[in-house]
């Protein structure tokens, strides 16, 4: 009888502690997972205001924008939504490994280039 009390005792002590490490393992593998995904967020921003800065750039430059936009992090499309006057309004997005952003950018371009406003959308 002695026996059979400590192999049952070895057994429910043997699974509680396997359910602990395997719920560890499992928050291990979420957490690494948000941290992928945040660092992979971080790096769609960086490169979607690193397009917008130089298509403020090439405003400033040239007047004129162009609807693709590549720099050595990636690449990014150019919408210009509308244009009247000095007043340019156009959005900037790009994708970047799965992950989709925009930004809105209403411009005014008299000697010097100034934004308005900057939406992410």
């Amino acid at each position: 009888m002695r026996g059979y009390i400590a192999l049952t005792t070895v057994l429910i002590i043997s699974f509680i502690i396997l359910s602990v490490g395997l719920a560890s393992s499992l928050l291990s593998v979420g957490q690494l997972q948000n941290s992928l995904s945040g660092k992979k967020y971080e790096q769609t921003i960086n490169l979607l205001e690193s397009c917008v800065e130089d298509s403020l750039i090439r405003l400033n430059k040239s007047m004129s924008i162009p609807s693709l936009i590549s720099i050595p992090g990636g690449t990014c499309s150019v919408t210009i939504d509308s244009q009247t006057g000095n007043t340019w309004i156009f959005t900037v997005s790009t994708n970047f490994d799965g992950y989709s952003k925009s930004i809105q950018i209403e411009a005014i371009r008299d000697t010097k280039v100034s934004v308005v406003k900057w939406n992410e959308l």
